[in-house]
């Protein structure tokens, strides 16, 4: 029998009035099937035998969820109510397609399928394996779309990849990354994180040269106006 977790528990209650008079007067011989719950409370209920059926006759009151998730309702020592348990709908089969991320796995993907295109039946009337060819077709199409992207993506890494390489690696591009541009019209400089506040990080020679030619350039044509 399967253990039932109860969620409001009671003091124990004996049998019904009706049950005991029953009983004693020998006209009906009381029996009682005793449920232990999965967290070790039980409940009671007057049946002969087999699984507890609603109307039945049951103590203490309160809601029981069997170790199958079946809940019990018990109440005015009576199950009103018996719910099922809630199925687990998860997918036990994903889509291949979802999950293949690697080139190497799509590709055995791919070699997998048309060793089963390779399989069918040929004997077999076309209408009988047309559904399951097309079906593969358009799986192994989809998979070699997938590789030829990533494919494009990898080669369009690499060049960056080496280009921080050649630069310093990731301890380069971390510091890198870890900088910030205040470029504006009127002030043209790279601040770094971390400088004092107030105080500009060093211009580099090459943006000195050109600021000074801006200014150089600036100046001329104020002369030219007037």
């Amino acid at each position: 029998m399967a253990k039932p977790q109860n969620s409001r528990r009671t003091a124990a209650k004996q049998p019904s009035a009706f049950a005991r008079f029953l009983a004693k007067t020998g006209l009906a011989r009381m029996k009682d099937q005793v449920v232990t719950a999965a967290d070790g409370s039980e409940f009671t209920v007057e049946r002969e035998d087999g699984d507890p059926q609603i109307g039945d006759s049951a103590y203490p009151d309160g809601n029981y969820i069997l170790d199958d998730g079946t809940e019990i309702v018990v109440e005015g020592e009576r199950i009103t109510d018996i719910i099922d348990p809630v199925e687990d709908n998860t997918d036990d089969d994903p889509d291949p397609l979802a999950s293949a991320n690697d080139p190497e796995e799509i590709r055995e993907l791919i070699a997998e399928l048309q060793g089963r295109l390779k399989e069918l039946d040929p004997d077999a009337a076309p209408e009988e394996n047309a559904p399951q060819v097309e079906e593969l077709q358009q799986t192994v199409e989809e998979l070699q779309k997938k590789v030829e992207e990533q494919e494009v993506e990898l080669k369009s890494a690499r060049p960056i990849v080496a280009k921080v390489n050649r630069a310093g690696g990731m301890s380069w591009l971390d510091q890198t990354l870890g900088m910030r541009s205040t470029y504006t019209p009127q002030n043209q400089r790279f601040v770094a994180h971390g400088a004092p506040a107030g105080q500009q990080a060093p211009l580099s020679k090459t943006r000195d040269a050109i600021n000074k030619r801006r200014e150089a350039v600036a100046a001329k044509r104020e002369q030219r106006k007037k």
